[in-house]
C-alpha cells in the first residue's frame, strides 16, 4: 500500500538519517548511503508507489546532502537494478529470461556488486562527493 511503502521508504530513511547525523555532527564527519532503486529513475509498469518513493529517496538524499556537507556528513544513494536474490528467483523463469534480455549486459546484478559500491562510497575514496545517486542496473535505464 502507498501508506506502508512511505513509512519504510521515506520515513524510515528519513528518521534514521535524522538520528545518525546528529551523531556525525558531533565527530565532524560521517556517510550516509541510501538505498534507492532504478525504478526511480526507470518507469517499469506496476511499481508505481515503489517508484514514486524511491524517487522520494533520491530527492532526501540531494537535500541531505546539502544541509549536512558543511558538517562533514557525505549522502549519496545507490539504485539497484535486477539484483540476483531469493525475490529474484520467486519470479517465474520466463519473466526473469524477459528481463535480462533487457538488460545490456545481459545479466542480473550480484549482491557483491552492491556491496562493493556501498563499500567504495563509505570509503576515503569518495571524499569529494555527495548527493549523487548511481544507478547499478547493468544499462537497463539507458
Amino acid at each position: 500500500t502507498l501508506d506502508k511503502c512511505f513509512d519504510l521508504n521515506v520515513k524510515g530513511y528519513f528518521y534514521c538519517a535524522q538520528q545518525v547525523a546528529v551523531k556525525m555532527y558531533k565527530q565532524k564527519s560521517g556517510v550516509i548511503i541510501n538505498m534507492s532503486s532504478v525504478s526511480s529513475k526507470f518507469a517499469l509498469a506496476g511499481q508505481a508507489v515503489y517508484s514514486a518513493t524511491k524517487g522520494a529517496v533520491n530527492s532526501l538524499t540531494q537535500t541531505l546532502a546539502k544541509e549536512l556537507g558543511g558538517f562533514g556528513i557525505r549522502v549519496n544513494a545507490v539504485a539497484p537494478g535486477f539484483i540476483a536474490t531469493e525475490m529474484i528467483e520467486a519470479i517465474p523463469e520466463e519473466t526473469r529470461k524477459g528481463y535480462v534480455e533487457k538488460i545490456p549486459l545481459k545479466r542480473f546484478g550480484t549482491a557483491d556488486e552492491v556491496a562493493n559500491i556501498v563499500s567504495a562510497l563509505a570509503s576515503d575514496q569518495f571524499a569529494y562527493v555527495t548527493g549523487q545517486v548511481f544507478v547499478l542496473d547493468g544499462g537497463l535505464s539507458l
